[in-house]
């Protein structure tokens, strides 16, 4: 295998991981999202239910006004939160690969 099939073997890779990083990033947003979701449902559970001859009955609408106002509301912050983090990382490794490996002692972190 030469050079230019090395590159783009390693250019396949890197499309694939920033899908997966994307991927990520989307599930964890929603599992962000369900998590809000259930916390607050529990919290006022009597204010999302309609009571019909004594049995409770959800109300999807409220529901649903819910899931978009969480959606609105908490999924720019975790998106924030995930891009200062990669930006930050990006920053660190920007410097290279040391280890701190000063007179022949190497630490890590």
């Amino acid at each position: 295998m030469n050079f230019f099939d090395h590159q783009e073997k390693a250019r396949k890779h890197t499309t694939l991981l920033v899908f997966y990083f994307i991927l990520a990033i989307i599930c964890i947003i929603l599992a962000f999202d369900a998590v809000i979701l259930s916390a607050l449902l529990y919290a006022n559970h009597d204010h999302h239910f309609i009571t019909i001859n004594h049995s409770q009955v959800i109300d999807k609408d409220a529901i649903i006004f819910l899931s978009i106002v969480i959606g609105i509301l908490c999924s720019p912050i975790v998106i924030t939160v995930i891009i200062l983090g990669t930006i930050f990382k990006l920053i660190e490794l920007r410097g290279g690969g040391d280890l701190g490996c000063k007179n022949g002692e190497c630490t890590t972190g």
